[in-house]
């Protein structure tokens, strides 16, 4: 079984005028707090958890009256940006400033975090938090309203009241003049182990088409994602960012520079969502896609392509496909990708391919190369489970090709199991 963890972010809604204030005292407190624990461990040389403890928790309780779990967090965040500053400080071998907190936010346990449903029309959940010491208090608490800005928000808020899924700890964060809850909950998954009874999904990443997804003995086995649009913006976007530049304006720079970080997780949450659908559909699917780790150092592109091909997330695409897919109980596949897109489907010949289009010299074939790469992607499983399973019948027999040596014959990489993937979060 492996322990999964999502977060999903959720807006406040209105408040009135006393309960922001309330907000803003104890966010503001929290973050004089953080900064205080960071100058006293300083001081002392201190950054063990238990010293920082004693240290300064009951100084900290007197001069700001925070719950509990307010000053055992912050004394986290503290350990946490310390470590990191002396981290740095060792690699880059010079005095750094030490770390000077900005964000207002704060972390909750589940134990002093409550999500509530009401029969309110106006907002059906409210989230209960604790603003000061002491549960006995009848004004320790606040209720604030939260706005369910879509059925994905409400499909998985309405599990966590009906407790299907663990609720976790959760933020409480003010970004300008909004409030928002980051919520945290978990569910434990069996992710099956891979035969060659499953049904794979091969997947070709790219930057002419973002993803291929192939998928075998179905009607509609293809589907492709162009990328033209996006490298569309991308030029637009440079030439804005280039004007920008010239004109030293830092804040436009900076809002260009988020929006096509948005329109690329964007398309990324598009094609991610339909490989997950489709593997819905299959009575055993597996998600079969490349190990692209050092593609930047295999391949060589010419000048005018190196942006996009510096700037382009394709490890950002796999990791998303991944983790809807192990939350879905889906086993993931990575293979080596040698020669994907130059191997012939049809008589497994390699040839290479002529721009986007691969045409096989022994048997005529011709095809899309991104599609001839997703094909070879998805058949390359099946070689994957015969290695593996003549691995094990060599190690189980003794003899003098061990289990490790064994796998390495293959062209593929082991699959993720339960065992290696105890805790992701989303």
């Amino acid at each position: 079984m492996a322990k999964l963890q999502k977060t999903i972010k959720f807006k406040v809604g209105k408040l009135s005028n006393y309960k922001r204030k309330r907000i803003d005292n104890v966010l503001n407190k929290s973050l004089l707090c953080l900064k205080d624990i960071i100058q006293l461990s300083i001081i002392e040389d201190v950054i063990l958890s238990n010293e920082i403890h004693h240290l300064c928790y009951k100084n900290m309780r007197k001069k700001y009256n925070l719950p509990s779990c307010v000053i055992h967090q912050c004394r986290n965040k503290s350990i946490e940006m310390l470590k990191s500053w002396e981290r740095l400080q060792r690699v880059k071998k010079k005095n750094i400033l030490p770390p000077n907190p900005k964000a207002l936010r704060i972390r909750y346990d589940n134990v002093t975090f409550s999500i509530l449903k009401t029969e309110s029309k106006k907002f059906e959940y409210f989230v209960s938090l604790l603003t000061k010491s002491g549960y006995k208090k009848d004004n320790s608490r606040i209720y604030l309203p939260i706005i369910i800005g879509s059925d994905y928000q409400k499909e998985y808020i309405e599990k966590v009241v009906l407790k299907e899924y663990k609720l976790c700890a959760s933020d409480l964060v003010k970004k300008e003049h909004d409030y928002f809850i980051h919520i945290t909950f978990s569910k434990e998954i069996n992710i099956p182990k891979v035969n060659s009874s499953f049904q794979p999904i091969g997947i070709d990443i790219g930057i002419n088409n973002l993803a291929v997804v192939s998928v075998t003995q179905q009607k509609n086995p293809v589907k492709f994602f162009s990328g033209k649009r996006l490298i569309w913006k991308k030029k637009q976007l440079n030439k804005q960012k280039a004007e920008l530049q010239k004109n030293c304006n830092e804040k436009l720079l900076k809002k260009v520079g988020l929006k096509e970080q948005r329109y690329v997780n964007h398309l990324n949450n598009v094609i991610s969502s339909y490989v997950i659908q489709k593997a819905k559909t299959l009575k055993k699917p597996v998600v079969v896609m490349e190990d692209l780790k050092h593609i930047l150092e295999r391949t060589k592109v010419r000048k005018k392509q190196r942006y996009n091909h510096i700037t382009w997330a394709f490890k950002k695409l796999q990791d998303m496909i991944q983790y809807k897919a192990v939350w879905e109980g889906i086993p993931v596949v990575f293979i080596k990708p040698n020669y994907t897109s130059q191997i012939c489907p049809k008589c497994f010949s390699t040839n290479k391919r002529i721009k986007h289009t691969y045409s096989c010299s022994h048997c005529s074939y011709q095809a899309n190369s991104d599609f001839v790469g997703s094909v070879n992607i998805a058949k390359k499983f099946f070689e994957f489970i015969q290695f593996e399973e003549q691995a094990s019948i060599n190690y189980a027999l003794n003899t003098t090709c061990s289990k490790s040596k064994a796998l390495k014959i293959g062209s593929v990489q082991k699959p993720i199991k339960q065992e290696d993937v105890p805790l992701i979060r989303i």
